[in-house]
């Protein structure tokens, strides 16, 4: 959801992730990769898409965003319907806010700044890099 919110900003433009992945010779796969930064927003704490994307792309065009450690919330869940609409909407919009403040002022709120939160693993109150 936050990617979807990020991509509705003027300069940015959301990709499937799946043709990047699997169909690398494709024309979105072509673009995606002459783009001149690419932001991976990735909700998951075993960061496969960021991985995936990294080997494809190159990490100097990437930046990885581990959105469990922006929230900090639902790591244990796996399910979509553990959390209501309205919460997912919620901090959906509080993610794309906070990526999108932090790609317009350059400051570094990328998964190789930010401690990420596996499954089971205490939260921290405040994520470090909130506006």
């Amino acid at each position: 959801m936050a990617a979807n919110l990020v991509a509705k900003e003027d300069q940015y433009a959301r990709a499937c992730h799946g043709e990047l992945f699997s169909v690398p010779h494709s024309k979105l796969a072509k673009w995606v990769k002459e783009a001149e930064k690419i932001v991976v927003i990735d909700g998951c704490s075993i960061r496969c898409h960021g991985r995936i994307a990294e080997n494809i792309i190159g990490k100097n065009k990437l930046v990885n965003i581990d959105d469990l450690a922006i929230h900090r919330k639902y790591a244990n869940l796996m399910d979509v319907d553990d959390v209501s609409e309205e919460e997912r909407k919620q901090t959906a919009q509080k993610v794309a806010d906070i990526v999108l403040s932090n790609l317009k002022d350059g400051k570094p709120c990328s998964s190789d700044s930010l401690p990420s939160y596996a499954c089971g693993e205490e939260q921290q109150a405040e994520p470090p890099c909130a506006v």
